[in-house]
C-alpha cells in the first residue's frame, strides 16, 4: 500500500535550512533604492523648473525694449515631467509599503508645489506675453522739443514711448508721446508748424476744424458739447467721447495751439459714463504742461 503522507524534505548533513531574510533578501533594498531615485527625480525636476523661469524672467527683464529674449520652456516642461514622475514613483513605494502618513504627506507636498509652480509660471507667461505691464515706480516727464513742451507723468503708468513721423513733402512732421497702465493712458501729440502758413496762434481761430476732427475721431459716439476751457493760462479745446477700436474706454482730450503746432493731449480711462474726478485729476496735470 502506497503511502499517502507527505515527506518532509531533510537537508544533508552539513546543510543548514536557509532562513527567512536569507531568501529573500532583496525588496527592502530595492524599496530604499527606489525611493532614493524618486526622490532624486523630484529634487532634479524643481531645479529645472526653477532654472527655466530664471532664465526665462532674466532675459525679458535684461532684453532691450521689443528686443528678442529666451524663454526656456523645454526646461519648465521637461522639469514639470521629472518632478511628477517622481511624486508618483513616491506614491506607490508608499502606499505599497503601507506608509499611510507618508503618503498623505506627500500628497500634500506635491498639491502645495504644483499651486506654487502653476502661479510662478503663468506669472512668468503674463509677463513675457505682455498681459502684465512693467509700471514704473515714480513720476517721469515727458519732454518733446520740437513742440516746446513738457508735461509730468505720475508713477504707475509704463514708461513713456516716444514715437515721430518725420516731415515730407505732402505732411508735417508728427510728433507723440504715451503711456498707460491698465485702466489709464496719457498721450501727447503735436503736428509741428501746422498753423505758421496761416499764422494761428491760438484755438477759437480753429473751432470747425477741430470740431470735424473730433467727430472723425470719436467714431463711437462724442459725449457732452465741446467745450473752450483756459487751463493754467492755455486756452484749449475739450472734447470727450468714445472710440470704436477702444470699447470700455472714454476719452476726453484738449486741443492748443502753440508755436505755430497743433497740440492735443489725450486721457483715456475705462468707465461706462464719464468719471468727473478722473477728469479733474487730467486737468491738474495740464496746469504742470510747461510750454516755452
Amino acid at each position: 500500500m502506497k503511502k499517502n503522507e507527505k515527506e518532509v524534505f531533510e537537508p544533508l548533513p552539513g546543510e543548514e535550512r536557509p532562513t527567512e531574510a536569507e531568501v529573500d533578501p532583496m525588496p527592502q533594498d530595492n524599496d530604499a533604492e527606489a525611493l532614493c531615485r524618486a526622490r532624486r527625480d523630484v529634487r532634479y525636476g524643481l531645479l529645472w523648473c526653477l532654472g527655466g523661469l530664471a532664465v526665462t524672467l532674466g532675459s525679458y527683464w535684461f532684453a532691450e525694449e521689443g528686443g528678442k529674449y529666451l524663454m526656456a520652456t523645454g526646461a519648465i516642461v521637461w522639469g514639470a515631467i521629472q518632478a511628477l514622475r517622481g511624486v508618483v514613483n513616491l506614491l506607490r513605494l508608499h502606499y505599497r509599503r503601507g506608509e499611510r502618513a507618508a503618503f498623505r504627506r506627500t500628497i500634500c507636498t506635491a498639491l502645495a508645489a504644483a499651486i506654487v509652480g502653476g502661479v510662478a509660471v503663468w506669472q512668468a507667461v503674463k509677463v513675457t506675453i505682455g498681459e502684465e505691464l512693467r509700471l514704473v515706480g515714480h513720476e517721469q516727464r515727458i519732454e518733446i522739443p520740437a513742440l516746446r513742451l513738457r508735461m509730468a507723468v505720475p508713477a504707475g503708468y509704463t514708461e513713456v514711448e516716444y514715437e515721430t513721423t518725420p516731415e515730407t513733402d505732402t505732411a508735417y512732421a508728427l510728433h507723440r508721446a504715451s503711456a498707460w497702465n491698465e485702466r489709464r493712458c496719457i498721450t501727447v501729440e503735436g503736428i509741428e508748424g501746422m498753423l505758421r502758413a496761416d499764422s494761428v496762434t491760438c484755438v477759437d481761430e480753429m473751432d470747425d476744424y477741430l470740431r470735424a476732427q473730433a467727430e472723425e475721431f470719436l467714431d463711437d459716439g462724442i459725449l457732452g458739447e465741446p467745450e473752450t476751457v483756459e487751463i493754467g493760462g492755455v486756452r484749449m479745446m475739450k472734447h470727450r467721447g468714445r472710440v470704436s477700436r477702444s470699447p470700455g474706454y472714454i476719452y476726453v482730450f484738449y486741443d492748443l495751439a502753440h508755436d505755430f503746432s497743433l497740440v492735443t493731449l489725450y486721457f483715456s480711462y475705462v468707465a461706462e459714463v464719464p468719471d468727473a474726478s478722473v477728469e479733474r485729476q487730467a486737468e491738474e496735470r495740464l496746469r504742470q504742461l510747461e510750454l516755452y
